[in-house]
């Protein structure tokens, strides 16, 4: 699978901001991977498929934080429920 979109429900496990005590900036999360890099990737994981192997040119990710607690299955379901094609558990101590 080839992600073209990120959901970030990872909280408390880092700071929320890069620009502690200065200048603030803001980074857009509309398209949050490089569509030219995604192209390529595209292209050479359709060389690869074929018996049993397929690749998804699209899809989500849901970013998940609070490890071990974002294990429970509510949380699943709502990962689920909003189209996630992969979910990542994020461990606190990173």
């Amino acid at each position: 699978m080839v992600p073209d979109q990120i959901i970030d429900r990872t909280k408390g496990i880092r700071p929320f901001t890069f620009f502690e005590g200065g200048m603030a900036g803001h980074v857009g999360f509309g398209d949050p991977f490089d569509e030219g890099l995604a192209k390529i990737v595209r292209k050479c994981g359709h060389s690869l498929e074929g018996d049993g192997v397929a690749l998804h040119d699209r899809g989500v990710i849901i970013c998940m934080g609070e490890f071990p607690k974002c294990n429970r299955p509510w949380q699943v379901v709502q990962a689920v429920q909003t189209s996630a094609s992969i979910i990542f558990l994020v461990n606190k101590t990173l």
